[in-house]
């Protein structure tokens, strides 16, 4: 991928017309197939789409790739390959190859290696994830209006990732949640086909989440959620606070 940047950015003759153009047709297709998802996955992008900075509507991109041609595309790779770039380099697994793959990155594509490059020790400048000020709340009312099924996403942000203590929270929270969640609202409550949750983890924050997909109205959806989550605190959390 950085080769082929790299090239569209300096080489006046690549990509040739006709890769161009299958490259749009590819976009296009998967564009659609995204749209085309069951409505669970689309709303799962959607959650990426509101929270996410820099991450766009599917309606957005297929309007950028109506736009877009060959002397556009090459000035953008252009701008991006030369502007300053922000690398967080995670290598998983066999790390023998790890100083080659940082000096291939610096000499490539960053030149973070050399003497005058700058190293953030504060990244809050460089987060990409909305965070969701305490007390406020947010809905995206969006899909296709020809599936006959509505899906939901339900997230509650409990802070940043990066925080110890708030990641572990956050994962013995959907721990005790697994215990009650399918027996209520799929089994008892049977508000839709699929229920399922957990933790949900976003570039910067963290938080759980209660996804569902149903045939019935998403307020409907989200007014189950709601009762839940107050019977959660009601009878777990409160008595784990008593017993303290």
């Amino acid at each position: 991928i950085i080769e082929t940047i790299r090239n569209i950015a300096i080489d006046p003759n690549y990509p040739s017309k006709e890769l161009f153009r299958r490259a749009r047709v590819s976009v296009r297709s998967s564009c659609e197939d995204a749209a085309n998802e069951n409505c669970v996955n689309v709303a799962s992008i959607g959650l990426l789409v509101l929270l996410e900075k820099n991450i766009w509507t599917l309606e957005d991109r297929m309007d950028a790739l109506e736009n877009i041609d060959m002397d556009s595309f090459k000035v953008l790779c252009m701008k991006f390959f030369r502007s300053s770039k922000y690398l967080n380099l995670l290598i998983q697994g066999d790390i023998s190859p790890a100083d080659e793959i940082n000096r291939y990155l610096s000499r490539r594509f960053t030149n973070h290696l050399r003497k005058d490059a700058k190293e953030e020790k504060d990244h809050s400048a460089s987060r990409s994830t909305k965070f969701l000020e305490p007390g406020n709340a947010y809905a995206k009312h969006w899909g296709p209006k020809d599936d006959p099924n509505n899906g939901i996403v339900y997230f509650v942000q409990t802070g940043y990732r990066e925080n110890t203590r708030t990641l572990t929270m956050t994962v013995f929270t959907a721990f005790l949640l697994s215990f009650s969640m399918i027996p209520i609202l799929r089994n008892e409550k049977q508000i839709g086909y699929v229920v399922i949750g957990g933790t949900r983890l976003l570039c910067d924050t963290v938080g759980v989440h209660i996804t569902v997909m149903s045939e019935g109205p998403c307020i409907d959806l989200e007014n189950h959620i709601n009762e839940y989550f107050a019977y959660v605190e009601e009878n777990v959390l409160n008595k784990l606070d008593a017993n303290q």
